[in-house]
């Protein structure tokens, strides 16, 4: 039987990595939900299960069976997440209306504390430390008491640093970037901990819970989904660097900071691995690869097209 399946935020990171699998599952119908709608509808144009909509208000269908919410601006401007909070309560209103069954929210690990040695779970405390962090976790608490006014299912994931060639914030991309520039990278001291999910591996796990609520199965009402592998920061750089040398990139320095860090993104995702039989496909050290090669694919296309 067809699923109709909502994706918000379609058109972001996440989202658009979301619709790309979803789009081989030809027998569920996939509502995509974007500011973007001509980008959208132009890239899934020949697809004929998927419906691109700036709201959920434009949905055709009677009967949604569960949504991933993916529409939250990575920002600590009051602002806009103001905006993306009353968003999300009038989404989940409209598609109670559509009959919607379970409501999938993306939180994120900001919700806990980004300091220390301890390596957070769904049990440790909430402590987040800026304004994005404390947004996400009243989210989760607005998506718990919609969900019961409104009688659907739920589940808040709390979403780890995702990573990707292009997603240029992100310190493997900074360290690749300062290599070929030959410029040194500094590292503060302490034991700064880091770890990264590929966004194709978060996509495929989110399709993992979708198919698996969609299939009966009970779930937690919130998860951790991140990479279980994480490195120190300097042993991130020492790698970065000895595979830029394997690649031929010409060698830089890493030198050391007086500065102490005590950051730390790592959180542990056993309770997702555990129920869903799931992990993700990229440890630290193939991010780091398959970054790298990326990002000189990107840049030798961009040259390429510089001679056209």
């Amino acid at each position: 039987m067809n699923k109709h399946i909502v994706v918000t935020g379609s058109g972001g990171i996440l989202g658009s990595a979301i619709l790309d699998k979803l789009t081989n599952h030809s027998q569920n119908k996939i509502y995509a939900i974007s500011s973007q709608v001509e980008k959208l509808q132009g890239k899934y144009k020949d697809f004929d299960n998927v419906y691109v909509h700036s709201s959920v208000a434009d949905i055709s269908s009677d009967t949604i069976d569960i949504a991933i919410h993916c529409a939250f601006p990575r920002s600590n401007v009051g602002k806009e997440l103001a905006t993306a909070f009353d968003f999300t309560e009038r989404v989940m209103t409209r598609l109670a209306n559509k009959g919607i069954k379970t409501f999938i929210n993306i939180s994120s690990q900001s919700v806990y504390t980004q300091f220390g040695e301890e390596i957070q779970t769904e049990k440790s405390a909430v402590e987040p430390s800026n304004l994005y962090g404390m947004t996400k976790y009243a989210l989760e608490h607005l998506v718990r008491l919609k969900a019961h006014e409104l009688h659907l299912n739920y589940t808040n994931v709390r979403l780890g640093s995702l990573a990707s060639a292009t997603f240029d914030q992100r310190m493997i991309n900074r360290f690749y970037e300062r290599i070929v520039n030959r410029e040194p990278i500094k590292v503060d001291s302490g034991n700064p901990m880091v770890s990264y999910l590929h966004v194709e591996d978060a996509a495929d796990a989110l399709i993992t819970l979708t198919e698996a609520i969609l299939n009966g199965k009970s779930v937690s009402t919130i998860y951790n989904l991140a990479n279980n592998d994480w490195h120190y920061i300097k042993d991130l750089v020492e790698k970065c660097l000895k595979y830029a040398e394997k690649l031929g990139l010409e060698k830089t320095d890493m030198s050391i900071s007086e500065k102490i860090s005590e950051y730390n993104n790592v959180v542990n995702s056993d309770l997702f691995y555990r129920d869903f039989q799931w992990s993700p496909t990229y440890t630290m050290n193939e991010l780091i690869k398959v970054i790298f090669v990326n990002k000189i694919v990107l840049q030798n296309k961009r040259i390429f097209r510089g001679y056209l």
